[in-house]
């Protein structure tokens, strides 16, 4: 009796093992399959982006220099700091301006 049982328990762990061996393979293709996959959407997806950068730079130059000033601090431009200073300036005189107006209604008024 203990023999047959043995017996049985080999074959059982005989099928667990071939079992588990197609699991294992199924999964290595699927893994290899999803793998295989996601370089082609890599791929892509790094084309896509060297063609957005080749594309970006001369925006971005030109963004950079319109922001800094010109060619930027070695082009000798009016830096941005001095162009923000001048525009504060001229929004303070005009609203002194306007205040004085205001003024001068009220007093006609």
């Amino acid at each position: 009796m203990a023999e047959r049982k043995v017996e049985v328990l080999e074959g059982e762990l005989v099928q667990l093992k071939s079992n588990f061996e197609d699991k294992i393979l199924d999964f290595q293709n699927q893994f290899a399959f999803v793998h295989e996959k996601m370089d082609g959407k890599f791929a892509v997806v790094k084309d896509m982006l060297k063609k957005l950068l080749e594309a970006k730079p001369n925006a971005t130059t030109s963004e950079t220099k319109e922001a800094i000033g010109g060619q930027g601090r070695r082009g000798n431009p009016i830096p941005f700091r001095e162009k923000l200073h001048e525009y504060l300036c001229a929004e303070g005189e005009r609203l002194r301006q306007l205040d004085k107006a205001k003024i001068s209604a009220e007093k006609l008024g």
